[in-house]
């Protein structure tokens, strides 16, 4: 809560302020692209500045082409041809993008190797990727977004592959990733809403799987009967996420020869489709409470306590401090978000257990980068079943923005027994001509920037060149399955992937 003390401190960095003034914040909109920009105006901004998790820049403004170039994954050469659109109405705030893309094989590595002769790496010359269009519900990806709104505004939609999402304070779910299997593609639907009163948030991961969502609600019980800014801002919610089909014992086939494991048997003939799992409903309930503690023309403080409980497992309690800091020099406004939870939980819960990699890690969690072995175990059996003492830790998030010209964020975590160790780096460049974009995750950190197991990396760059030429690149690191891993047995692998094309079209 906001001691004296606290106040006294808040009044002299800026003496003209209130706690909780009457006067209304206006969430000034940020653009939901990549490449965030806020519209300066005397109001307080506040809601994300930065978009840590998307996967790809999106243009500022509407754009009718082509994407042609060059990619770079699985040890394979493609042509990779895309037919785009991105729409932008009603001044931006309903924007839609659709996207066909094609990729065609040039030439394979690993087929010039086993073919022993340079020239066996054109043997599947123009072969669509497989992957790609396997399965009926791959024909989501046409529709990379379809949004109206931005986090924290009234009324959030956003259907989509594009972003990451977090529901509540992001004690049950936060930045989770649906896209991080190259192979595998899923359009998630988030719909938040509120009002004086209350409101709430639902998230489902996959529109053609209905097996992970989650959703909460949330009441202002006094708004009803006073008009005080503190008592009205108030709030008690209750929240729950689930995956109903969570792996918890990878499938295998009988061992061979010697071998104490068998290899892991796969959903389908190809072995690029996931592993086959026995699987069992996870599910983890929260109940939260926050208030509004001071408020001004140049401070916006939140504070809030969460309790969240894993179904078969162990449960947390966060106790969190949301900071918002508007700066301005003449013109030029200098915003600042800030974010710092303690934590304790048993041993087998996790905070955030919906986070980044969850595609990959609920197959295969690994911990311990320096003991990888073939036997495996899947996130929720690892959790579950994880032992020890109870933990104490630290999350700790700070964004900054200069609108226009840079954004920068950073994430840390860690807690007592220096296993749930996080780290996100992540920065944007939203210049005219050129936009620029790149985020870091590690979970479970030991070693950062070692780009193995547990790094994920999304980076791209748009450049402007002419008006209807738009030069782009990207790199990503992600996970696709590997049924040579462990001597044929089978496992996730990192994939690093390039790609760098021309878009030709025009912006409307």
């Amino acid at each position: 809560m906001c001691t004296p003390a606290v106040l006294a401190l808040l009044a002299l960095a800026d003496p003209g302020a209130q706690v909780a003034t009457s006067s209304a914040a206006l969430e000034v909109a940020t653009s939901t692209q990549a490449v965030a920009t806020a519209t300066i105006t005397p109001e307080f901004v506040k809601g994300e500045f930065a978009h840590a998790g998307v996967i790809r820049l999106v243009p500022q403004r509407s754009f009718i082409g082509v994407r042609v170039g060059a990619l770079y994954q699985d040890e394979k050469f493609y042509l990779a041809v895309a037919p785009k659109a991105d729409l932008m109405f009603l001044k931006g705030r309903l924007r839609l993008g659709l996207e066909v893309p094609i990729n065609l094989e040039i030439y394979s590595l690993q087929a010039a190797a086993d073919a022993g002769e340079t020239s066996g790496g054109f043997d599947n010359a123009g072969r669509l990727r497989p992957g790609d269009y396997d399965e009926a519900r791959d024909y989501v990806k046409f529709l990379r977004y379809l949004t109206y709104g931005k986090k924290e505004d009234n009324l959030f939609v956003n259907v989509g592959q594009l972003y990451s999402a977090t529901l509540g304070h992001g004690q049950i779910m936060r930045r989770y990733a649906g896209n991080v299997d190259i192979n595998q593609t899923r359009v998630g639907l988030e719909v938040d809403a509120y009002g004086d009163y209350g409101g709430f948030e639902f998230f489902l991961a996959d529109v053609t799987r209905g097996t992970i969502f989650g959703a909460l609600g949330f009441i202002k019980p006094l708004a009803l009967f006073t008009d005080n800014e503190v008592a009205r801002s108030f709030s008690i919610g209750a929240s729950w996420a689930t995956d109903q089909k969570a792996p918890y014992k990878l499938q295998r086939a009988a061992p061979v020869g010697t071998s104490t494991l068998g290899a892991v048997l796969t959903t389908g003939d190809s072995a690029l489709t996931p592993p086959l799992a026995d699987t069992r409903a996870l599910n983890i309930f929260g109940v939260d409470a926050e208030l509004k503690v001071y408020r001004s023309s140049a401070v916006d403080l939140k504070t809030y306590v969460d309790f969240s409980m894993m179904h078969g497992g162990g449960s947390g309690i966060t106790v969190g401090v949301l900071g918002r800091f508007n700066f301005r020099t003449g013109d030029t406004v200098h915003l600042l978000r800030t974010r710092l939870e303690l934590r304790t939980y048993e041993a087998n819960f996790l905070p955030s257990y919906f986070d980044s990699i969850y595609e990959f890690q609920k197959y295969q969690f690994s911990p311990d980068l320096d003991n990888l072995t073939a036997d495996y175990a899947t996130k929720l059996a690892y959790i579950r079943n994880r032992t020890g003492p109870r933990r104490y830790g630290v999350y700790a998030e700070a964004t900054y923005a200069l609108p226009g010209w840079l954004v920068l964020a950073a994430v840390f975590e860690t807690e007592s027994q220096g296993e749930d160790q996080h780290l996100m780096l992540h920065a944007e460049i939203p210049w005219k001509y050129l936009q620029i974009f790149a985020t870091y995750h590690q979970r479970n950190l030991s070693r950062p920037f070692t780009l193995q197991q547990n790094d994920l990396l999304y980076a791209g760059a748009r450049l402007k060149v002419l008006p209807i030429l738009f030069l782009n690149g990207r790199v990503q690191k992600t996970f696709a399955w590997d049924p040579a891993a462990f001597d044929d047995l089978g496992a996730y692998g990192e994939q690093l992937n390039f790609q760098v094309d021309a878009e030709f079209g025009f912006e409307l």
